[in-house]
């Protein structure tokens, strides 16, 4: 009776039944030969103890070497292990089994492995019969042929599918610089305020997106904010506060807030605008790695001015009180009671979704929008109002009508989140600021119409193109203005 030959097969558990269809196929050409797969050791048994006795009672090893990207240590382990128990007639044969277009792991380079070919597994083959002592050991080369054929046909069909990935939009990494005295500790928790962020490296994710961002060659790793005035047309010394805004974005990501980034954009070289959006943040176990994904998709809307005439602010305001008038005062003023009941009435799946969101929450999420795009714009409310009517009359209304804004504003978050949750849904107090609201906005239409139409009148005649403000404008030019903003509004939405 011929004595049993030991085949110690090490490979990953997500490869368990693909080794156990090999071991069929081996097992169809072979006689008295046992493999061993860790699969099969007994529940509450030594399992290391039993791996090394099966390891050093091998005639062979054979690793399947099939996925270079998942961690191999405990193979490497395993068949150094082998390696290092030598027998006295030295004839242990240790095989590795890869893809063609995935080389095997660094410590097995120097011993000739095999490749899923048909003449690389028929030479595979020859040598694994004559290390067990096969009864045969001239098998029929048609054999061999059959054999190799089959084991090649299940580990191509076996094998995983790589997926390509095409980004949409052109993307860069960045690395989030930490205090130079300290020790990253990238944890939302930990993450402290304040960091220096504008010391940041960044690069270009790829070939395509160095294209994509208008860079001739691909530009290495920058500074973000050399980085990020490269792609800006307004030239190198110009201001940028969307840059500080996306940097103030940046840190809010990192400590992990949702933060407004639907506010920064700027108007590229190529000439089409650009908003660059915080996609991912990965970071490693302990915190100690961090590693940010921006993408920089299309903008619809200009890009802020760092030094806005009169003209452009009074053309901001108004738009934006146009779009007020649209977005809030048209949809809800009046109608919130009756939206209310009508959707806590409705068996409608859209309504049962839009549950969720209650109608204060939304209102006030649509102002925040205005008043975020009004920021952008330069228009912002801690800052002082800037001077814009040279009637003292007028610019004292602009100011009061400000700082109301400003305490509405407080008071209508405090109103919607108390009425939000009850139950009847008659939103009374809400209704009374809308109103409130609606007379802010009707003063400032009042005074900004007739220097605005004014300065567009004049400000072609202006070598300069200052806008100074010309003569007051007739009433009845002010109505056809508005309803020109009105459908200037409709393109905009």
């Amino acid at each position: 009776m011929s004595e049993t030959k030991h085949v110690f097969v090490s490979h990953k558990s997500s490869n368990a039944k693909l080794a156990n269809d090999i071991i069929d196929i081996l097992k169809s050409g072979m006689d008295d030969v046992d493999f061993f797969l860790s699969e099969k050791i007994n529940p509450g048994e030594n399992w290391r103890i039993d791996i090394i006795r099966a390891i050093r009672s091998a005639e062979c090893l054979l690793l399947l070497y099939l996925d270079p990207d998942q961690d191999w240590s405990w193979c490497m382990f395993e068949a150094g292990l082998f390696s290092a128990y030598k027998r006295g007639n030295g004839k242990r044969r240790l095989y590795c089994i890869h893809y063609p277009d995935s080389p095997p792991p660094g410590p097995l380079t120097e011993i000739q492995t095999t490749s899923t070919t048909v003449d690389s597994m028929k030479t595979f083959l020859e040598s694994l019969y004559n290390t067990t002592k096969q009864m045969d050991p001239g098998t029929p080369s048609s054999n061999l042929d059959a054999t190799a054929a089959r084991l090649v046909k299940l580990l191509q069909t076996s094998r995983a599918k790589k997926y390509g990935t095409t980004h949409l939009w052109p993307s860069v990494l960045l690395l989030p610089a930490w205090f130079s005295n300290g020790r990253p500790d990238w944890r939302p928790a930990a993450v402290p305020k304040g960091l220096p962020l504008k010391q940041s490296e960044i690069w270009v994710e790829d070939a395509k997106s160095v294209d994509m961002l208008d860079f001739s060659v691909d530009p290495g790793r920058m500074n973000v904010v050399e980085f990020l005035k490269r792609l800006d047309a307004d030239g190198f010394e110009a201001e940028r506060p969307w840059m500080n805004t996306f940097l103030e974005s940046l840190q809010s990501a990192l400590e992990g807030f949702m933060p407004d980034q639907h506010v920064v954009y700027f108007r590229s070289a190529k000439g089409n605008i650009r908003r660059p959006i915080i996609d991912s943040i990965k970071r490693s176990d302990d915190g100690s790695e961090c590693e940010c994904r921006i993408v920089f998709v299309d903008a619809f809307a200009p890009p802020p001015m760092s030094n806005p005439t009169r003209l452009q602010l009074l053309a901001n305001g108004l738009r934006l009180a146009v779009r007020m008038r649209l977005e809030v005062f048209d949809k809800y003023r009046g109608e919130i009671a009756k939206e209310s009941a009508r959707l806590r009435q409705s068996k409608n799946l859209t309504a049962g979704l839009g549950k969720g969101f209650p109608l204060g929450s939304r209102i006030l999420e649509s102002i925040w929008a205005i008043v975020l795009e009004a920021r952008l714009q330069g228009s912002r409310l801690e800052d002082p109002p800037p001077y814009l009517f040279p009637d003292a009359a007028d610019q004292a209304t602009y100011e009061s009508i400000r700082a109301g804004f400003e305490a509405w504003l407080t008071r209508f978050k405090a109103v919607t989140r108390e009425e939000d949750n009850k139950p009847e849904g008659k939103y009374i107090q809400t209704e009374r600021l809308l109103d409130e609201l609606h007379e802010m906005n009707q003063k400032y239409i009042a005074i900004a119409a007739p220097p605005f139409l004014g300065m567009l009148e004049s400000s072609h005649k202006q070598p300069d193109g200052s806008g100074e403000i010309a003569a007051p404008v007739h009433p009845g030019a002010i109505t056809e203005a508005l309803s020109t903003f009105r459908h200037a509004s409709d393109a905009y939405l």
